[in-house]
């Protein structure tokens, strides 16, 4: 977008960047330039923050130098009594000339204009000419998922899954979205911790 700030840091302060509307992605299964860049001179913490009214979600970001080429998805599907759409990803390139390819496992969303998305069980590989590149990728009916399809890329890549909108549990009173940056196949583990939010009371 040619959007560029610098901000100087101290140690233990924080600088917040308001990304412009240009930002968000606009199409669907088609690539996009909507991946942003973030260098310093020594080692820092960032995270992303997505909030709209009453509808609000965040992630820590992985540093490139850990990023991987192989990613599963693990997304959430929407409220099928609503008839929104499902689940969602955005895939980002690190490096110019990154090939990426997956295997869609249901009909995706386009809008009106657009090129038709692949169909359902077709293997689709994109190629992003540029560091930066994206490519958005949404499950077409409330009732889909994208969980557990598998990405691959020839150069390390970013991945962020989630919902635009939905209830949690389902038939919930509130809506909010589902953001978060997935962690490359290369680094899972066996076993893991977990702590519950403080205050918050825990639904089975």
């Amino acid at each position: 977008t040619g959007w560029t700030q610098t901000s100087a840091l101290t140690a233990g302060g924080q600088v917040t960047f308001t990304l412009t509307e240009s930002a968000l992605p606009e199409h669907y299964s088609m690539v996009e330039a909507k991946g942003y860049h973030v260098t310093s001179t020594a080692g820092i913490q960032v995270s992303t923050l997505s909030s709209v009214l009453a509808s609000s979600d965040a992630t820590a970001l992985i540093p490139t130098r850990i990023l991987g080429t192989r990613y599963i998805v693990l997304d959430y599907p929407a409220d099928p009594n609503l008839g929104e759409t499902g689940g969602t990803v955005t895939i980002v390139a690190t490096e110019d000339n990154t090939t990426v390819s997956y295997t869609p496992p249901c009909a995706l969303h386009t809008l009106p204009g657009d090129p038709p998305a692949p169909a359902a069980g077709t293997p689709t590989t994109h190629t992003l000419a540029s560091a930066g590149q994206t490519v958005t990728l949404l499950a077409n009916s409330a009732n889909s998922s994208l969980s557990g399809m598998e990405i691959t890329a020839d150069k390390p890549i970013a991945v962020f899954q989630g919902n635009q909108i939905t209830y949690v549990p389902h038939g919930s009173s509130s809506a909010d979205m589902m953001y978060h940056q997935s962690v490359p196949v290369e680094l899972w583990g066996t076993a893991y911790g977990l702590v519950a939010t403080a205050g918050r009371s825990v639904q089975r």
